[in-house]
Order: structure tokens, then C-alpha cells, then sequence
């Protein structure tokens, strides 16, 4: 049985693969390279370092997102109502991490009417 990679293959496999393209130095090449788990040894030019065959991932660093929200509201009587709210959202994927804040405030003047528009203290009872 032949050594080499590129030998061990059918001439119709070479010719399939694009193998009769490449030149003697090419083909030597890739014999080393197929060649390489076989033998253990990293082919020339590759990093030997236990680092070096260690994955980089390239994790999305953190992120910050959010919402404001103003609202003001008028009516008849004397009705207003303002107010505001904000949200922020803390998203670390790295460390799996979340965190979500959120503060609102909404002051006004309601007056206190009761059906026919009559004010509830002007002393006349709530119910009829």
C-alpha cells in the first residue's frame, strides 16, 4: 500500500478533487498535511503550543438599552396629570448576566367628582 495520500487515491478520485491541477511541491503538501493526525506531529509552519489549538470566542461585550417615557394629561374641571418613567436594561452575555432598573413618577390634580359634576364636598350625600 502506498505512503503517500495522494497515491492511495483512483486516478478518477485525483481528477475529481482537482488533484492532477496541483504541481509536485503542492501535492507533497497536502500529502504532509493528511499525513499529519496519523503521525502526530503538526505540520510545518503550525503553532505547537497547547494555547495556540485553544478556541477564541469572541463574546459580545455588555450592553446597555433603555426607554423614557414622558406623559401629560389634561381634562375638563381642573383635571392635569404629568409624569415620566425611565427603564434601563444592564445585559452582560459574557457572564450571563442582567440587570433591569426602572423608576416612574406621575403627580396631578384630580378634583373629586362624583355623577352630575357635582363636587363630593359639597356636603350633599354620595348616593341617591
Amino acid at each position: 500500500m502506498p505512503e503517500r495520500f495522494s497515491q492511495r487515491i483512483s486516478p478518477d478520485e485525483r481528477k475529481s478533487a482537482g488533484l492532477d491541477l496541483l504541481t509536485d511541491a503542492e501535492l507533497s503538501r497536502l500529502d504532509a498535511v493528511v499525513e499529519q493526525p496519523e503521525t502526530g506531529s503538526p505540520p510545518e509552519g503550525a503553532p505547537r503550543s497547547a494555547a495556540a489549538l485553544q478556541p477564541r470566542l469572541n463574546r459580545p461585550g455588555p450592553e446597555i438599552h433603555g426607554m423614557i417615557t414622558l406623559t401629560y394629561g389634561a381634562g375638563r374641571g381642573g383635571y392635569s396629570e404629568k409624569g415620566g418613567e425611565i427603564l434601563l436594561n444592564y445585559d452582560d452575555p459574557a457572564h450571563g448576566f442582567s440587570l433591569g432598573v426602572s423608576y416612574g413618577e406621575m403627580t396631578g390634580t384630580v378634583p373629586f367628582f362624583r355623577r352630575g359634576g357635582v363636587p363630593c364636598d359639597a356636603g350633599l350625600p354620595l348616593a341617591r
